[in-house]
């Protein structure tokens, strides 16, 4: 066993040699995308109805930044990867193109795997899996004021605490919501 390097220490030498090789501002813009992505993730899994959220972290492994853990039904797959992409197009008002481009070309592997896993069960589940349908879903529920006060409020608790259980990010999302719906009233 010696010489051995585990998982979470392997995860932790990936993350500063990524952190090293940007400024501290550039470091924190890309956190804050991340946070964005991983909360979108989560909020419409949770919104779009039958999904469930079991946690959120931004501690970078070897192929994701950040990575939000969610059960969704198959049919909802496409609004829910799609979701993040989609989260920080509306955050740096890029276009989704050229956001996936960049993705590609720096190698960002939580945005090329969520781009990839929906071709993937589009090709799987063929009848049941509709691409535009998807995107369009997310982008309507995002759209919606109390999702992105909800994608708001988890990103923000994201980045000051970098873990969330499924419990925490709940709450939050319910708390977000409820709270523009009633300063609505």
């Amino acid at each position: 066993m010696a010489g051995r390097i585990s998982r979470r220490k392997l995860d932790r030498m990936m993350q500063a040699s990524t952190r090293a090789s940007m400024t501290e501002k550039e470091w924190q813009a890309r956190m804050k995308c991340v946070a964005y992505h991983e909360a979108a993730h989560a909020v419409v899994a949770y919104s779009h109805g039958g999904g469930d959220v079991d946690g959120i972290s931004l501690v970078p492994d070897l192929r994701w930044m950040g990575i939000a853990y969610t059960r969704r039904k198959v049919s909802d797959a496409p609004a829910v990867l799609m979701a993040g992409m989609l989260a920080e197009t509306k955050l740096t008002g890029k276009p989704f193109i050229e956001l996936l481009r960049e993705k590609q070309d720096d190698a960002d592997g939580g945005a090329v795997n969520d781009w990839s896993d929906l071709l993937e069960t589009q090709r799987q589940y063929p009848d049941e899996i509709n691409v535009a349908t998807g995107i369009w879903w997310a982008r309507e529920l995002l759209d919606q004021p109390e999702n992105w006060a909800a994608v708001e409020a988890l990103a923000a608790a994201l980045l000051e605490k970098e873990k969330l259980t499924g419990k925490q990010a709940r709450r939050i999302i319910e708390q977000a919501q409820r709270d523009v719906e009633s300063s609505e009233e």
